[in-house]
């Protein structure tokens, strides 16, 4: 997803790579997970990492950018998708074009 994104955006673009880890998450570990993902790639990539839930933060973020790309969860159970409905079926308030990439095999 991080190659296609700076193929996108070129050279007058912006990318950045982001993850939520909410209240009690290890953002040390969150920081050096994006760390990884933007190193390989050539160009300006942001890191950011939130204390907020997904939804909020992509609220926020979105009106920075004209597309957003998130990955889809393969690991969620049954019971904690009726709990929590999926991140893509709360995103219809965005101010921006959303792309989800399910990496599924």
């Amino acid at each position: 997803m991080v190659d296609f994104a700076v193929r996108l955006a070129g050279g007058s673009g912006r990318v950045a790579v982001a993850t939520c880890i909410g209240d009690g998450g290890d953002r040390r570990r969150a920081e050096s997970m994006l760390a990884d993902l933007a190193e390989p790639f050539v160009g300006d990539i942001e890191t950011r990492v939130s204390g907020a839930d997904i939804h909020s933060f992509l609220g926020r973020a979105s009106t920075e950018y004209d597309l957003v790309i998130i990955g889809a969860s393969q690991d969620r159970s049954a019971a904690s998708r009726f709990i929590t409905p999926p991140t893509f079926e709360r995103l219809d308030d965005l101010e921006t074009d959303v792309a989800i990439v399910d990496r599924s095999r």
